[in-house]
C-alpha cells in the first residue's frame, strides 16, 4: 500500500489556527468518542481597490465618499483629516461607515478642504490611501461701491468678489 502526500506552496500573510472539540455518545459503545478538527484559516492584509484619489465637492452640500478595499477578513474602516489628524467618525458634520468605508460630509465648507485618510485595518495589518478633497466656494461679492455722476462724465464701478475657482466680475 502507498501513501501520498501532496503539498501546496501558497504565500501566506497570517494564519490563524483554530480547533473545535467535539464530543458524541458512539451508538455501539457507551464510551463518549472525542474528535478535534483543526481548521487553518489565512489572513490577507487590505489592500486598495480603485478609487478616486480627488473628489471636487460644492460648499453647503452633503457628499460621500467611498473608500474600497479588500482583504480577509474583511477590512474595517476609519477616516482621519490628514491636517488636524482628527478621527472623523467623533467629528461634527461628518459620519464615517466603519463596514463600508463610506465617509459623508454634510453642510460642506472652506476648512473641508484638505487631504483625509481613509484607513483600511484587519487581522492581517492595515492599509491607508489619501484622498484630496477639493471645496469649490460659491461666488461672492465681497465689495462694491454705488456712486452718482452728472450726465457725461466718465464713471469708474468697482466691485470685489471671492470664489473658489476665482469667479469673473461682468457688469450689466
Amino acid at each position: 500500500m502507498s501513501v501520498f502526500f501532496f503539498f501546496l506552496l501558497i504565500p501566506i500573510h497570517h494564519l490563524v489556527w483554530t480547533h473545535t472539540l467535539v464530543t458524541e455518545p458512539c451508538a455501539v459503545s457507551p464510551f463518549i468518542i472525542a474528535v478535534t478538527f483543526w481548521f487553518l484559516k489565512v489572513h490577507t492584509p487590505p489592500t486598495f481597490e480603485k478609487m478616486n484619489s480627488s473628489e471636487t465637492i460644492v460648499e453647503t452640500e452633503t457628499v460621500s465618499v467611498l473608500c474600497k478595499a479588500s482583504g480577509k477578513p474583511l477590512p474595517t474602516y476609519s477616516w482621519i483629516k490628514a491636517s488636524t489628524r482628527e478621527d472623523l467618525a467623533t467629528a461634527d458634520r461628518f459620519s464615517v461607515v466603519k463596514n463600508t468605508g463610506v465617509l459623508t460630509i454634510r453642510d460642506v465648507s472652506n476648512d473641508d478642504d484638505g487631504e483625509y485618510k481613509c484607513v483600511a485595518t484587519n487581522a492581517a495589518g492595515k492599509a491607508e490611501r489619501v484622498v484630496k478633497i477639493n471645496v469649490v466656494l460659491k461666488p461672492r461679492i465681497v465689495a462694491y461701491k454705488n456712486i452718482s455722476i452728472p450726465t457725461g462724465q466718465e464713471a469708474r464701478l468697482s466691485c470685489s468678489a471671492f470664489g473658489r475657482p476665482m469667479p469673473t466680475v461682468t457688469f450689466r
